[in-house]
């Protein structure tokens, strides 16, 4: 049916249905979906807010790299195993119902000396990190203002 189509990330072979993530519609490559718009609903939620993933065609093949603010991202779709999408290459690895199929395997220098596309970001600030800063602040900011009476 119609929630079926798209893309899929899979961790271990064609078909699986555990998935890390999914891109809907009818785009002909990954490459075609832009960033943000792939959905993974275990790591969302523990991201709490949407993933912000996408694939680009590398330059000198038909290889993908991972793109978005997420891509560097230590991601856990299943809450146990660690991904991190910037460390691989997704390379062309035949059909699936008529549609190219890849398979990733870990980027070598060789392959960030080719400059295979990706963009990497910082992590979002940690929630407990933004509280303590706060606190901080809170406190920085009371000292001051008792000095002044």
């Amino acid at each position: 049916g119609a929630d079926w189509m798209g893309w899929w990330i899979t961790p271990d072979f064609r078909g699986n249905g555990e998935f890390i993530a999914h891109a809907p519609g009818g785009a002909a490559h990954p490459a075609d979906i832009p960033a943000g718009a792939w959905r993974s609903p275990l790591v969302e939620s523990e991201l709490n807010r949407p993933l912000h993933l996408g694939f680009v065609k590398d330059m000198c093949a038909e290889s993908l790299s991972a793109a978005g603010t997420d891509a560097a991202m230590q991601l856990r779709p299943d809450g146990h195993t660690t991904y991190d999408f910037s460390r691989y290459v997704f390379e062309p690895d035949g059909l699936h119902h008529g549609k190219p199929t890849f398979k990733a395997r870990d980027k070598t220098a060789d392959d960030d000396a080719a400059g295979a596309p990706r963009e990497v970001a910082r992590a979002p600030l940690n929630l407990a990190v933004f509280a303590l800063i706060c606190v901080a602040v809170g406190v920085v900011a009371g000292a001051v203002l008792a000095r002044r009476r």
